[in-house]
This record gives structure tokens, sequence and C-alpha cells, in this order.
């Protein structure tokens, strides 16, 4: 019987204010793809934490290990901005993709009555490590119904992996008197692995021994061999066909494998 990985709930407790989705599964690592991000009237957001008061700040990161309930924190404002977006997954990506074109702008606007001065934007936790800010805020000031952009992308040349890179974005304004967080994503897709049509021992050549491999599979099924590889007719199916298109290959000059 395959091992059974378990999975996990994670509960969001608004702590006085509004949101969305209320609980969310965690995949079978430990982790959730995204985090929810509540509202409250003349309130900033400022993280999921583990605890009421105090606490850790929870991340795309951060690893489940059981059903747990997290608290959203707030700092009460008189002046407040928005983000949009609120959070941000990066179109998932392979090995040598280019960071231009991926660039995500976000848009802050003043939505209380007042000034707010000397925003800016950082990453918590290793975010710098996996993002850039491509047009920073330069301790920027906005006025009622003022907006400003915020231009991050991914870091070039990280590595394939099946595990978000995952950082926090902390803005702030009036000397950390109001902030928000937005989460972001990104995912490096493996790249395609390319198949050697007929390379059956995965010796990286062609030759007879690979032919002999196919007639010993066929005549004992309990032969490895490299399956896709033997698909040299292209038909998506490994059999008899095969056989005879590979023994073809060998006797005559011309043949193609492989689709």
């Amino acid at each position: 019987m395959p091992t059974a990985h378990p999975v996990h709930n994670v509960i969001f407790d608004a702590n006085g204010g509004t949101v969305d989705v209320f609980q969310i599964q965690t995949d079978i690592n430990g982790y959730i793809m995204w985090l929810p991000v509540p509202t409250r009237a003349d309130h900033a957001f400022a993280g999921w934490h583990t605890q009421i008061d105090g606490g850790h700040l929870i991340t795309w990161s951060t690893v489940f290990t059981a059903d747990t309930i997290v608290y959203a924190h707030w700092i009460q404002q008189t002046s407040a901005f928005t983000v949009n977006p609120v959070y941000h997954a990066f179109p998932n990506a392979q090995p040598g993709y280019g960071t231009n074109a991926m660039e995500q702008t976000f848009v802050i606007t003043n939505v209380g009555t007042g000034n707010i001065t000397g925003l800016s934007a950082v990453f918590l936790d290793n975010g710098g490590t996996f993002f850039r800010i491509t047009a920073p805020l330069q301790s920027a000031s906005l006025n009622p119904g003022g907006s400003v952009r915020l231009g991050i992308r991914p870091a070039a040349n990280l590595a394939a992996s099946t595990v978000p890179y995952a950082a926090t974005l902390l803005i702030t304004g009036n000397n950390g008197g109001i902030s928000m967080i937005v989460p972001l994503s990104f995912v490096v897709e493996p790249a395609p692995q390319s198949v050697r049509y007929g390379d059956l021992n995965d010796d990286g050549r062609v030759d007879s021994a690979d032919l002999i491999l196919m007639m010993r599979y066929f005549a004992q099924p309990n032969v490895s061999i490299n399956m896709a590889a033997a698909d040299v007719n292209g038909d998506g199916v490994v059999n008899q066909a095969d056989l005879i298109h590979f023994t073809r290959f060998f006797a005559r000059p011309g043949v193609v494998l492989g689709p």
C-alpha cells in the first residue's frame, strides 16, 4: 500500500475583521498555496500569526504539521492605503525564463483623508533572494486619492523546484504607522526531459544492445526498459509494432525513430 501523506486544515481567524476564505487545506508537504487577505475598517492588515497576540508571522514558506488556527493582526490607523493586487502568484516558468516580461506592477492608492508620507517597500524573511523591486517607491508621498506604482519581478536563474519560491512584501507609510503585507509566489518547473527514442538501456546510444533488450522485454515482461524510449514508432504505446519498426531501423537506412 502506498504511504499516506497527511494534509492539515489551516483556519483563518480574522480577529475583528472579515475574510472571504476561513479555511485552506495544505498540500502533502504541509504548504498552503495562497494566503487570504482580510479587511477591517480603519485598520491595516499586519499579517497572519500563530497567536492572537504576538506569535510568528505566517508566510507562504511556512510548513504546517498539524491543524492550525492563525490570527489576523491589525494596526489601527487614521490614514489608509490599498494595494492592487493584494497578492500575486507569478506565472509558472521553466529554467532559462526571461524576467522582464514577468514584471508585476502593484498600484498603491491613498484611500484615507490625510496625506501619507515615507512610503517604502521591503521584503521580509529572505524574499529579496527570490524577487527584485524594479521600480522602488523612493519614500513616495501620497495625497488623498493619489496613487503610486511599484514594480516587482522574480530573480533571474532560480533553480527548478516543485515548492514555490515565496516572499512577503511589507509596504509601510507614515514612518511605519500604517502597513500592508503582500504575499508573492513563483514556481520554476523542471524542464521537459527529451526522449532518445531507441535508447532502451539509457546508455546514451542507440545500437544493437537496445534491440536485443527489446526482444528480451517481449519474451520476458519483467525485463526493465525505458518505456518512453521504447515507443520507437511514436504511437503512444509499446507493443510488437515497435519491435518490427526497430528491426527495420537497423536493416533499412532512412527509417526514423519516434513520432
